[in-house]
């Protein structure tokens, strides 16, 4: 990410207290401009709901923050807190070691 963001807002909480505009301008060149008010939103519901600290609970912070997917609240509740939280469906677990599998019998026979 865009160092000059992190410098411009050191803290969730001057990172809320900004506007659009200001973080708009600073995540020029990074892409897709929704991650960039997503970020603004999730700022400013985390300090007015959480006084400026990230809930422990993975599901209340996907549920609550802008932006923030299930992957990502696992990973920062993980990192953060501690808190063992899955971050890769069962799902998609098997669905990767089939799509392995696959490619692995497609080398044999092919190659």
């Amino acid at each position: 990410m865009n160092d000059t963001l992190f410098l411009r807002f050191p803290t969730v909480r001057v990172l809320a207290a900004s506007n659009q505009e200001a973080v708009n301008g600073l995540w020029k060149g990074l892409g897709y401009y929704g991650r960039a008010a997503r970020l603004l939103s999730g700022a400013q519901k985390v300090v007015e709901m959480y006084d400026g600290h990230l809930p422990e609970d993975p599901a209340v912070l996907e549920k609550q923050i802008p932006g923030i997917g299930k992957y990502t609240a696992g990973a920062i509740t993980s990192i953060a807190y501690g808190v063992c939280a899955p971050v890769v469906r069962l799902f998609h677990l098997v669905l990767l070691v089939a799509v392995s599998f696959l490619l692995s019998l497609m080398a044999i026979l092919f190659l």
